[in-house]
């Protein structure tokens, strides 16, 4: 189950605190992990008895004008089935 209140509260966190930490922790063992065909994005599936959630992390190129040793990283949460 994937809480999303915690999701929430920590989106408001970063808006006032940018660069903050927060967890996102499954309940359940069941895992799956695999790149997306002919991508550099990782999506990991977290099977849980009330659902699935996925998260989904990539590293875009550098933008123009943009320092090349900085890097940022996306990641995107989602329920895909379930609460």
């Amino acid at each position: 189950m994937i809480d999303e209140d915690a999701v929430a509260d920590a989106e408001c966190m970063k808006a006032v605190a940018p660069g903050g930490v927060f967890r996102i922790s499954p309940e359940g063992d069941g895992s799956k992990q695999l790149y997306l065909p002919d991508t550099a994005v990782l999506i990991s599936r977290f099977l849980m008895p009330d659902g699935v959630g996925e998260v989904q992390d990539f590293m875009p190129p550098p933008r123009t004008g943009e320092a090349a040793q900085r890097q940022r990283m996306v990641r995107r949460v989602l329920a895909v089935r379930g609460r």
